[in-house]
This record gives structure tokens, sequence and C-alpha cells, in this order.
């Protein structure tokens, strides 16, 4: 990804939330007002890593997430048709089937943004099934934007 926290961070990214527990004792008190004054013997705060964003997501869910941010559709016919020669040769032939193809180059002006997202979904559904969904996941993330076919904003 490229870095731009301009969109809002979905649910996954957010990670989860600590339980929430109030106390209105003395001792509560004096740490707020401690804190509140910088006299407390408190450790900075640190920004989580996106590793540990993503720490409690499935591969499945990160690769879906992925697809749908930045209006992505798919990508395009020269880098779908890597990942679909990659996750092939990856299943090897215990696979009981192939993976689904990509939309190939003949039809892509006719066939809608609609329809490829479709394809890349059941792409993506497919390598899932077969325990492939993290070098899927690579791959995608390796694209550069320019790479994607994204829905007209």
């Amino acid at each position: 990804m490229n870095g731009d926290l301009s969109h809002s961070l979905s649910v996954f990214e957010r990670g989860e939330l600590p339980n929430v527990k109030e106390d209105f004792s003395d001792t509560t008190w004096r740490e707020f007002q401690a804190l509140a004054t910088g006299e407390g013997d408190f450790q900075p705060t640190l920004p989580a890593s996106a590793g540990d964003r993503f720490a409690q997501v499935s591969a499945s869910e990160q690769l879906l997430t992925f697809i749908d941010a930045n209006e992505r559709v798919c990508p395009n016919p020269q880098a779908w048709h890597t990942l679909y020669t990659m996750l092939a040769k990856a299943a090897g032939p215990f696979a009981t089937l192939p993976p689904p193809p990509p939309v190939d180059a003949a039809h892509w002006p006719t066939t809608s943004a609609a329809v490829k997202k479709m394809c890349l979904l059941n792409h993506c559904e497919w390598a899932a099934s077969q325990g492939l969904e993290v070098p899927a996941l690579d791959f995608l993330v390796a694209l550069r934007e320019d790479e994607w076919l994204h829905n007209a904003k």
C-alpha cells in the first residue's frame, strides 16, 4: 500500500479494542492527575505496526479488505494472468480444479467492472480453498496502483 491514511480505516485495520472498566477511586484520580501533569512514571505510547493491526484477521479477510480499498476492481490483464499462472503452479497436481481463469484480453473491453470484480473474488475464493490466500495477497499488495482497474469515482 502507498501509506496514504486519508481514508478511514476498516474494522480489520483498527485492531481489537480493549475492555474498558471505569474506576472512580482516589488512586485512579491521583494516577490521572500524574498523567495529566507529566509527573507519573508512564512509558510513551507507541503506534501499532501494520502487522499488529492485521494479527487477528485471517488472510482471506485481509485479501478481501485489500481488494476493496481504493476502489480497486481487479488487476490489469497482464498482472492478473501472472497471478493466475503463479497460483496454478503453486497448487500443483493436488488441486482438484484449476483456478478460475481471469477475464481474457479479448473480452476485457466488453466485460463490466462488476463482472471483472466477481471473477477476481472467485479467483480469491479458489486460492483460499487451496490454502494459497497468503501468496495471492502478497502478489496483489506488491502491485502498483496503476496495475489495477479502479471504479470510476
